[in-house]
């Protein structure tokens, strides 16, 4: 995962949860290789991940609040999803 945070962005006490996502086609099948950028809400880039064989990243460190997962893979085009973190349901999936 490339962090494009800054170090020392969180204060002390600050809550911060790492999330995971898979990435899936129209069938539910795992996408593999897929590019993935969680972003803020305003499309500024947080952090940028690759999904592994079984369709998952994982993104690390984040304060509570809604985010956007950007989702591209090839022969698939591209695939966006607002999520809050924490979510009630854990679920942080993007479904082509």
């Amino acid at each position: 995962i490339a962090d494009l945070r800054r170090k020392g962005q969180f204060g002390p006490g600050e809550v911060v949860i790492d999330i995971g996502t898979r990435i899936l086609d129209g069938a539910g099948d795992a996408v593999p290789a897929a590019w993935i950028r969680l972003e803020t809400t305003a499309g500024v880039p947080i952090q940028v991940a690759t999904a592994n064989a079984d369709g998952q990243a994982t993104f690390i460190g984040l304060r509570t609040g809604v985010y956007r997962l950007r989702a591209r893979a090839s022969g698939l085009g591209e695939k966006t999803r607002l999520i809050d973190v924490p979510s009630a349901t854990g679920e942080y999936d993007v479904q082509f």
